[in-house]
């Protein structure tokens, strides 16, 4: 998504990026696939108004529920979620 305009210093100071995790499993074990993006997804919900590495992260809010991607090549199932994040510029 596009940057967003605020009334700062800039005409637009706040970024959106989007981000998407996925997680593997072991061979033929969805439910520690799916827990585990369930975790990753909690944790990422709780980020408001924190530094990293210099940039001031605003919120990351889950776009969905976690999506089944099916299996790799060795039959381990794949999960992912997407996240839209909120950073300042």
């Amino acid at each position: 998504m596009g940057p967003e305009e605020s009334f700062g210093n800039t005409a637009y100071d706040i970024d959106k990026p989007r981000i998407q995790i996925v997680v593997r499993g072991a061979r033929d074990d969805y439910p520690t696939a799916r827990d585990g993006a369930k975790v990753i997804r909690d944790l990422l919900a709780n980020i408001t108004n924190v530094t990293i590495s210099s940039t001031k992260v605003l919120r990351v809010a889950s776009l969905g529920s976690t999506i089944p991607l099916g299996l790799d090549d060795k039959d381990r199932p794949r999960i992912a979620a997407n996240f839209q994040a909120y950073v300042e510029r």
